[in-house]
């Protein structure tokens, strides 16, 4: 047990000495880099708009309709024989 915990303490001190770094170099180019003036960000381009179009419905179709139900149902009425007393 002691030797884990003198383990789990050395680690923690190896940690610890590992976070305290020289950052001089960090800083100075922090300091630069506020020293140089901005670049100017360029104004974004135009956008056109696209060409605007109206649905004239009269003569197309409906968009939202489901012309295959609406077909099986007409073959299917027009397939369906009526049989009769058979008189002609």
């Amino acid at each position: 047990m002691k030797i884990i915990k003198s383990l789990v303490l050395a680690i923690l001190m190896l940690t610890l000495i590992s976070c305290k770094k020289d950052m001089s170099d960090l800083d100075v180019y922090f300091k630069d880099a506020k020293l140089t003036p901005a670049k100017q960000i360029e104004p974004l381009p135009e956008i056109n708009s696209p060409e605007i179009f109206l649905y004239d419905s009269d003569d197309l179709r409906d968009p939202f309709s489901n012309d295959l139900q609406l077909l099986n149902e007409q073959n299917i009425e027009s397939n369906t024989v009526v049989e009769g007393d058979g008189q002609t």
